[in-house]
């Protein structure tokens, strides 16, 4: 098996100053993309650099590094869509995540107001029970009185809040009313 004849430097830099113009402008040619273009180029001579004790000597020189140029600016336009559509994705998303945290504030913002209409021992009641996740009768015992009559407060006080959140426009409000809950005083 003979042994390829290796790239020298001399060799490599003549290859360099005659061909890399031409495959700027070819790759020019894919990419429309000036700055673009002469990065991939460089790529190309990196890479030819990087392989050069396996260049085969009888395979044209030229030849290989516009193969390496056409694959490397395909690459660069398939990951350049990619990200394209990625963007849109995130655009679409966040223009979402907007609206969401919108609606999110105003049910929060409504969440306060209603807290604030409950009595004092309805709220405490349902903060002890559904915000801090505490028994009823560890409750019942901080609030000093009968878990049947914290039973009593946190279900006139969830009552309240299910009719006075919920309505015929926003069917989600009521799925999302716990979760709003305990964000919103945890917070």
């Amino acid at each position: 098996m003979d042994k390829k004849p290796a790239l020298d430097e001399g060799a490599f830099s003549r290859l360099y100053t005659t061909y890399f113009g031409n495959v700027v402008q070819f790759v020019a040619g894919y990419v429309n993309d000036g700055e673009a273009a002469k990065d991939i180029a460089q790529d190309v001579f990196v890479i030819l650099w990087d392989n050069r004790e396996r260049i085969d000597a009888s395979y044209p020189v030229k030849a290989y590094l516009l193969t390496l140029a056409r694959n490397r600016a395909l690459n660069h336009l398939k990951h350049k869509r990619v990200q394209e559509d990625n963007e849109q994705e995130i655009a679409a998303w966040m223009e979402h995540v907007a609206e969401d945290w919108r609606t999110i504030e105003s049910r929060e913002e409504r969440l306060r107001v209603k807290m604030g209409e409950l009595s004092e021992k309805q709220r405490e009641a349902i903060v002890k029970c559904v915000v801090e996740g505490k028994r009823y009768q560890a409750a019942a015992d901080e609030m000093g009185i009968t878990v049947n009559s914290l039973k009593t407060h946190l279900a006139r006080g969830l009552s309240f809040l299910r009719a006075e959140l919920t309505n015929a426009e926003d069917d989600d409000a009521q799925r999302d009313m716990m979760s709003l809950l305990v964000f919103a005083w945890k917070s």
